[in-house]
């Protein structure tokens, strides 16, 4: 898999509302596939709408972590009433009290048994066990214990069953090698010894197997699932909703966010569709539902058939800032409420939040711009690090909600 085109596109996506988002851009083609998946046997229950705001009042403050080194960039989690912020440039695991007050660091860049070998980190997340699991930009993955002492130092394997010039001639949703890792997009999940990894299709020149075609919205699959023990990838599972696969103009937004419930039930929000998706852990769909955000401008314009490259990145860039999109999404077992982000483009100083309790939604309200949960604790709800760059500060939005 080459990434270099990727990266380049990635800086572009990186500069707007602070939102990462790799989206991988290609050439069009009309490709045939046998045997598509239909869609009956991926989402099988008809979506449903329902509102019942129980939540007039939105009380959100400002959390300002102490000055630390750091690269203002990383991921945030809760746990046992702190914050945990980990710096995917430089390693470093950094622990902070519910005021923002730094209370202890680990990890670090280094070959000692409690250092990462390598920076410029990709994906985090926590282990059942309460270690962690971290995917570098090459492929390279790192396992740590509950005492931050590393375990594992490998690759990810994937199964190499057809040559890559094949692949770039022809669509092969079934290849792991017809993917490579959603960068910059959402995060990776681990349960049951299993990391669940979100995947993209490819790029310009490559393949044929594009985010634009109708092979790609049928059968593209989601994730990969990798065996944390050894890095292989066992399986890949999951399919783009109807939505994808009925109204082309929507693959403009090929992105996709999702969660993972304690009970293994997965949470799936995909950026052009409504509607939040709801599967077991054997990937059954369970549910779907949904309400469009306030005031969404979602009428995407079709997808021209002859941009490539740059020209197509500029494209989609223009939609990205012309139209509106779900841009997270985050299950908080606390409050058993679910909680999904999208950009408000009407106004660019605020994006839009929507609560949901059962499928029901309760909420929807403005929040500041590139606000995502993270996490809760103590009847807050902590955002990611919103960084800013001028003043090298790393932000942190609380959200409390009230009837």
């Amino acid at each position: 898999m080459n990434t270099s085109s990727l990266k380049e596109i990635r800086v572009k996506y990186k500069l707007f509302q602070n939102l990462l988002i790799a989206v991988t851009l290609c050439l069009v083609f009309a490709a045939a596939c046998s045997n598509p998946q239909p869609d009956h046997e991926w989402y099988t229950h008809s979506p449903e709408s329902s509102t019942n705001i129980l939540f007039s009042t939105v009380e959100i403050d400002t959390l300002f972590l102490e000055d630390v080194s750091s690269s203002l960039e990383g991921k945030i989690f809760i746990k046992n009433e702190e914050l945990h912020f980990f710096d995917y440039r430089f390693g470093w695991l950094y622990t902070f009290d519910e005021n923002g007050a730094l209370l202890d660091r680990k990890l670090g860049l280094g070959n000692g048994p409690s250092e990462l070998p390598a920076g410029n980190i990709a994906f985090h997340t926590q282990t059942d066990a309460n270690g962690h699991v971290f995917i570098g930009t090459s492929f390279d993955f790192y396992t740590f214990d509950a005492d931050h002492e590393r375990t594992y130092t490998g690759r990810i394997n994937w199964k190499q069953d057809k040559p890559i010039e094949y692949l770039n001639s022809n669509p092969v949703p079934e290849d792991q090698r017809s993917y490579d890792l959603a960068y910059g997009i959402g995060n990776i999940h681990e349960a049951n010894g299993l990391v669940y990894l979100p995947l993209m299709g490819g790029i310009p020149g490559q393949t044929v197997f594009n985010f634009t075609t109708d092979v790609f919205a049928k059968e593209a699959r989601l994730l990969a699932i990798m065996d944390k023990n050894t890095g292989n990838v066992l399986d890949m599972v999951g399919r783009y909703p109807p939505i994808y696969r009925n109204f082309p103009g929507v693959r403009a937004f090929p992105f996709f966010f999702f969660d993972v419930k304690p009970n293994g039930n997965f949470v799936f929000s995909f950026a052009a569709d409504p509607y939040v998706h709801i599967f077991t852990n054997n990937f059954e769909h369970v549910a779907s539902f949904g309400v469009v955000g306030r005031d969404m401008n979602m009428n995407y314009e079709p997808i021209p058939e002859q941009l490539t490259g740059g020209d197509f990145a500029d494209w989609i860039m223009d939609q990205s800032e012309d139209f509106d999109y779900y841009t997270s999404i985050k299950y908080v077992p606390e409050t058993n409420l679910i909680l999904r982000g999208y950009v408000m483009n009407g106004n660019p100083d605020y994006d839009g939040m929507q609560v949901y309790e059962d499928g029901v939604l309760i909420a929807d309200f403005k929040v500041p711009s590139g606000f995502r949960i993270a996490g809760y604790s103590n009847s807050t709800y902590y955002s990611e690090v919103v960084p800013d760059f001028s003043l090298l500060e790393k932000r942190v939005y609380t959200l409390k909600l009230s009837e």
